[in-house]
């Protein structure tokens, strides 16, 4: 089976950082469907997942994308860091 981009959906968070960030739909939707970097992130709780290509890194739970962050953690900004930090506090 084939999963597209209409397979997922974006927490309103995902969405809103995607916008800040200046990130398009077609960086969104390589990250998704053709990631080139692909790994499990418990920190985030069971299913979590990280999907990364070009510069960007989603975090998803199953199907959900939680947050778009951009891919080398030198680059995040404060709220990125508080994000993962809540992430990491709520699935203990």
């Amino acid at each position: 089976m084939v999963t597209g981009i209409a397979d997922f959906y974006m927490t309103k968070h995902a969405a809103s950082r995607a916008l800040d960030m200046l990130v398009t739909i077609e960086e969104i939707q390589t990250a998704l469907v053709s990631p080139e970097v692909t790994y499990g992130q418990s920190n985030y709780g069971d299913c979590a997942s990280i999907r990364q290509a070009g510069s960007i890194a989603l975090a998803l739970k199953g199907k959900m994308v939680m947050s778009v962050l951009y891919r080398k953690t030198e680059a995040w900004s404060r709220e990125d860091i508080a994000w993962a930090i809540q992430q990491a506090g709520d699935a203990a």
